[in-house]
């Protein structure tokens, strides 16, 4: 019976953990950092944004996840783009940590418009630690049937079209649909890591010198057939400042804000229970933090600097024609 209890569990906190880092499935902030969920954002802004992240969920639940993310984005010419992210995500006695890596090829459609083809391959664990198990007989022996982890292959792709005032993607997270069995191998319980479809879109009105206001959608749909989404808006003032909402299919209420000082830019939200664990929880947290490298003249962004690739110049190629 204590066999069979410690498998159920365990499978639950594997799903919990796998959706919510690998697959992004509950980051309040996801698309504010998409690159976690779509290779072909890679180099498709006009700097390169080194992202931060963050999130304790549920807190006021002991040993509930918490995740940890670093990215980084960066144009390789005009048409290549490279971008990568690693984490980390904690949920009781599992662990599940990783990072991807991909390329993304732009394309040219007009002056104002982009299409993007991004494909990323991604190498994550998952591992147990059987210490942090309690059990009602010490040196149970179904603790010896755990594995200590797993290292696991698997890849994403993407396509993104970006206009001057709206983007809009659809990607595709754990194409291998890889498994995991940290049991006794004759004990056949895997955790899927489900292909997941991810649409994301966000547009921009107003004016850098007064109020905009950024509508977004991110959804998402694993192969079992579950389909989530949230839809949010954001309220920004002279691109300093911003305030927003959004809500979570079934599940959360969303509070966001932020700020913008120098290149740094940092955001929080807060989730407001609305599923059934809201009695048990005091919502969840999570923040976001951002350093935007210029990638033309470094850190400079006022436009003054020489490029370079002309500091050392020394002639005019055109000189003495």
């Amino acid at each position: 019976m204590i066999r069979n209890w410690l498998i159920s569990a365990c499978s639950i906190v594997l799903i919990t953990g796998s959706i919510n880092a690998q697959q992004s499935a509950i980051l309040s902030q996801a698309i504010f950092n998409e690159i976690l969920i779509d290779p072909a954002v890679a180099g498709s802004t006009e700097d390169i944004p080194l992202k931060l992240q963050f999130r304790k969920q549920w807190s006021g639940i002991d040993a509930a996840p918490v995740t940890q993310l670093a990215s980084v984005h960066a144009p390789l010419g005009d048409q290549i783009g490279i971008g990568a992210y690693i984490y980390n995500d904690m949920a009781g006695p599992t662990r599940n940590t990783g990072f991807s890596i991909g390329l993304a090829y732009k394309l040219k459609l007009n002056d104002k418009m982009k299409l993007s083809f991004g494909l990323a391959g991604q190498l994550f664990q998952f591992s147990i630690d059987p210490s942090s198990l309690t059990t009602d007989q010490p040196g149970d022996f179904a603790i010896d049937d755990l594995a200590g982890s797993k290292l696991t292959p698997d890849a994403s792709a993407g396509i993104m079209l970006k206009g001057e005032k709206y983007k809009v993607g659809i990607s595709a997270t754990n194409l291998f649909n890889s498994e995991q069995n940290l049991f006794d191998p004759s004990m056949p319980l895997f955790n899927v890591m489900e292909r997941t479809f991810y649409l994301h879109a966000m547009y921009r009105a107003g004016s850098k010198e007064g109020f905009a206001y950024e509508p977004y959608l991110l959804t998402r749909m694993i192969t079992q057939g579950l389909i989530q989404f949230d839809i949010g808006l954001r309220a920004i003032y002279h691109d300093k400042f911003f305030i927003g909402a959004g809500y979570r299919y079934e599940s959360a209420a969303l509070a966001l804000a932020g700020l913008r000082f120098g290149q740094f830019d940092l955001s929080y939200s807060y989730d407001f229970g609305l599923s059934e664990l809201q009695d048990h929880h005091s919502g969840s947290h999570e923040v976001l933090i951002s350093y935007r490298f210029n990638k033309k003249n470094g850190n400079d962004t006022s436009g003054n600097r020489t490029p370079w690739f002309k500091r050392n110049q020394i002639y005019s190629p055109t000189e003495g024609q």
